[in-house]
């Protein structure tokens, strides 16, 4: 992104990854078009997000599938957050608006909004939630006490895990612990063990920033 907010991308283009309307790979930067003046990108595995300052979202790249093995329970549900499958050439409006800021996963996007947080995607199964191809409130019991006080400042994601930080400063991780991603003590021993399906707060001192 340049200091005028104009967004270009380089790179693999297979479905619509550098969202100029083409598949074609490109080795020197391509525009992109989007509507408004972007202050934020975000960028999955094969998605990308821009967040403008009139607080719309605008997705484009991989979309995922209908059905795997004629089965709509195994689905890919699109983290472009259009509620339909596909992937998208050119950047599309996810519906969802007033938004602050965005993150992204491997397949799963979030997004803050008046102080919550939403998401969409097959991802969204890593972080204990079901998954949707539309922008979902994600709620979790463990901070619902705490957010009817404090809202959500910032979300931060990658690959399978995500960090949520409360507007009190303090800090959830949510997600796959592998490795020790989410910072905690979850020393998990098989892949449902891994899985963290409730938030889990890892500092006892309030962040900022």
């Amino acid at each position: 992104m340049t200091s005028d907010s104009r967004v270009f991308t380089v790179g693999h283009g297979k479905n619509g990854r550098l969202g100029n309307g083409s598949e074609t790979d490109a080795d020197t930067p391509v525009q992109v078009d989007i509507q408004g003046k972007v202050k934020q990108l975000a960028c999955g595995e094969r998605h990308t997000l821009a967040l403008t300052e009139s607080g719309e979202v605008w997705a484009w790249g991989y979309g995922g599938r209908s059905s795997i093995l004629g089965c709509s329970w195994l689905g890919v549900h699109n983290p472009l957050g259009t509620g339909t499958s596909g992937s998208s050439l050119t950047p599309t409006k996810v519906n969802i608006n007033n938004v602050s800021q965005i993150s992204a996963g491997n397949d799963f996007s979030l997004a803050v909004s008046s102080g919550r947080v939403y998401g969409w995607g097959q991802g969204l199964l890593h972080l204990g939630h079901e998954p949707t191809s539309l922008p979902v409130g994600f709620e979790n019991a463990n901070v619902l006490a705490e957010t009817k006080h404090t809202g959500v400042k910032k979300v931060a994601s990658v690959e399978k895990f995500a960090m949520i930080l409360l507007e009190n400063g303090k800090l959830y991780a949510i997600g796959r612990n592998i490795g020790g991603a989410t910072a905690t003590r979850h020393n998990a021993k098989t892949i449902t063990d891994n899985v963290l399906r409730i938030l889990t707060k890892i500092n006892d001192h309030p962040l900022h920033g």
